[in-house]
């Protein structure tokens, strides 16, 4: 069989390149047009540590895993931060793992943070907004005395992502996506892409836009999961509800006094 075959007396598993998942839905900025849709939350959903424990053992036992990304909103507000990076490391031992912030808090995080990152491995991708301004070399400072690799992105604009009007063509909206080998790791399921914090926009301004397909974690086999998401993906409903070409928007901060 092409996805699992027996070598040597073990099953070699399918591989994911690369999967996210979200583990804090909010975030101490409220950007503009954020494709997480955190500026239009007005609960403080997290995940829960023991349900997430169980996602990525379930996840390694399915797939071998080349990177992941732990990411929010904004996850150093997450209390069990520090289970939930030692638990990646744990069920996925030889992975990258990067998690994802916006290093606004990165000075106030204590020794044990930072000796997790270290102990487990950790890289901090950084998107760098303009509000960071003269913190810029304070946090790169920082970083770099902890010895924690780090990847900054600097951010000057944002992708206006949502077609309002559903009519876009499938099939265009797909082929020029940005974000459609974005596999998602979210609440026991695994994500075609991001777009499914579109949710959140849905409950914000009571409409019913489609979200990604997704397929349980625990009731799916690795086989189709790979199959219909890395092998041979195709366009789905939700993507009449995505610009078949992206409209950019400059960058802005409602509270810029963070």
């Amino acid at each position: 069989m092409f996805f699992c075959f027996k070598k040597n007396n073990n099953f070699e598993k399918p591989k994911f390149n690369y999967i996210e998942t979200q583990i804090i839905d909010y975030c101490n900025l409220n950007c503009e047009h954020c494709t997480s849709f955190c500026n239009l939350q007005n609960n403080r959903n997290k995940a829960d540590i023991k349900e997430y424990i169980n996602d990525i053992k379930e996840l390694s036992k399915k797939f071998e895993v080349q990177q992941i990304r732990i990411l929010g909103g904004e996850p150093l507000l997450h209390p069990d931060l520090k289970l939930f990076l030692e638990q990646t490391r744990k069920y996925l031992p030889e992975s990258t793992i990067n998690i994802v912030t916006n290093g606004i808090l990165l000075p106030q995080m204590d020794n044990v943070f930072w000796d997790t990152m270290k102990n487990n491995r950790i890289i901090i991708d950084w998107t760098v907004y303009p509000i960071i301004g003269d913190k810029l070399n304070i946090i790169k400072n920082l970083i770099k005395s902890h010895n924690i690799k780090c990847y900054p992105y600097f951010v000057k604009f944002f992708i206006d992502e949502i077609n309002k009007e559903g009519n876009s063509d499938i099939k265009k909206a797909f082929k020029n996506c940005t974000i459609k080998k974005c596999i998602n790791l979210y609440d026991h399921k695994i994500y075609q892409c991001s777009a499914l914090c579109r949710k959140y926009y849905n409950q914000k301004y009571n409409v019913n836009y489609d979200l990604p397909m997704g397929l349980d974690l625990y009731k799916t086999s690795a086989e189709e999961i790979y199959r219909k998401l890395v092998l041979n993906p195709k366009p789905f409903k939700a993507c009449k509800y995505c610009h078949e070409e992206y409209f950019l928007h400059k960058w802005s901060n409602k509270n810029d006094d963070l």
